[in-house]
């Protein structure tokens, strides 16, 4: 579990190969996993860190939350913005329950919305319930 949870030596071990990680363990977990990362490398270290932290956290509420079968991420670049979408076929949620959970102090994709916030970027949530998640991220 630490494993899972410590982040990688981006610089050594590339964006790519470090989302390829968090892809095997949804896999173990019994996902169908779909990775495209080929336009993500040679991102300054900064923008890979956050890449990387905000697949993190999506990839671990795609594991606890969504049931999902299927899940897709991509990640690459879109003229000077760096993107990442992770998108899974999930249950999806009501974005009041949402707010209801940042009250009872669950607090991950809000902390990492602030932090890309804080950057320069976004972090974006489109749920339906019983039709999936998508989150979106883009860095400059």
């Amino acid at each position: 579990m630490l494993i899972d949870s410590y982040p990688p030596d981006l610089a050594e071990q590339g964006l790519g190969d470090a989302l390829a990680g968090l892809a095997d363990g949804l896999q173990r977990a019994g996902m169908d996993v779909k990775l495209e990362v080929s336009q993500a490398e040679n991102l300054p270290p900064i923008t890979s860190a956050l890449i990387f932290r905000a697949a993190q956290e999506a990839v671990r509420n795609v594991a606890m939350h969504s049931g999902a079968q299927e899940v897709v991420i991509t990640a690459g670049r879109r003229g000077r913005q760096a993107t990442l979408v992770v998108e899974d076929d999930g249950r999806g949620f009501d974005q009041a329950r949402l707010r209801e959970r940042l009250s009872a102090g669950h607090f991950g994709l809000r902390s990492t919305s602030d932090l890309m916030t804080a950057c320069g970027g976004m972090l974006r949530v489109r749920a339906v319930p019983g039709r999936g998640t998508r989150v979106k991220v883009e860095v400059p």
